[in-house]
């Protein structure tokens, strides 16, 4: 798993592999990463999932970006699939987050 965050964090979220994809950049089959993943309590999603929340905190902590752009970074689609997503990790919405942290 560590060795899958490291991979990942140094590349754009839009950008990241896809799981085959990914087992080959870490010299592994695709059988023996998720059979580690799984020994390790964890899949590849859900890796992703826990980055992505990390960056969307990290980026709505910050007003620089809209909601919009920090969506369109972390790979989303749209921003009510970043909506959705967010309200899932955190019970709040990005708004409600980003005016939680500047009040």
């Amino acid at each position: 798993v560590a060795r899958i965050r490291r991979q990942l964090r140094h590349i754009p979220p839009d950008t990241w592999p896809d799981f085959e994809t990914l087992a080959q950049q870490l010299h592994s089959s695709v059988s023996t990463l998720r059979r580690h993943l799984l020994e390790e309590g964890q899949s590849y999603q859900s890796i992703k999932d826990d980055l992505r929340r990390d960056l969307a905190i990290y980026h709505l902590g910050r007003s620089d970006l809209s909601i919009q752009d920090i969506a369109e970074q972390l790979g989303f689609s749209e921003p009510s699939a970043f909506h959705r997503a967010f309200k899932k990790w955190t019970g709040l919405t990005p708004g409600a987050y980003r005016a939680n942290q500047e009040g």
